[in-house]
């Protein structure tokens, strides 16, 4: 029985080089996926770049009102990560995060406007606004943001 046994067991020599391969292959398919997961949960994706190939390029410009004065708003601290604000510049994104914004501005101080321009280009071409001129975005209906 003892010799049976032994003839069923996998030498020692082969089973580490099995543990390798299966460690070596878990690896080539986990750590890509942690990064296609992570990117996909925290944002649409790159919004520089998608698959149609397809260059955006959005410039904005916030300016709170307070009563001692106006002051330029930097979205970038907002976000959990560096060069993440260019993600909220979406027709469907952008008033959750205006929304956001006025409520995050009114914790700093008494808030009484929050004015801003996002103008967008598509593959170099003309800028479009997405957000209306002179208008209160706290107050404004669809948080300032134009319709298409």
């Amino acid at each position: 029985m003892a010799a049976r046994d032994d003839a069923r067991a996998i030498p020692r020599g082969r089973f580490v080089v099995n543990a390798f391969i299966l460690l070596y292959l878990s690896a080539q398919l986990v750590v890509p996926l942690r990064g296609f997961v992570d990117d996909k949960l925290d944002s649409r994706g790159n919004f520089s770049w998608n698959m149609y190939s397809k260059r955006y390029e959005c410039r904005e410009l916030y300016l709170a009102t307070y009563a001692d004065g106006v002051r330029e708003v930097d979205i970038e601290p907002f976000f959990k990560r560096a060069g993440r604000s260019r993600q909220v510049f979406h027709r469907d994104i952008l008033p959750r995060f205006h929304a956001f914004l006025c409520d995050e501005l009114k914790r700093d101080g008494e808030l009484r406007r929050l004015e801003g321009v996002c103008l967008c280009s598509l593959n170099e071409t003309d800028f479009i606004p997405l957000i209306r001129d002179d208008v209160d975005l706290c107050a404004a209906p669809n948080y300032g943001v134009l319709e298409r």
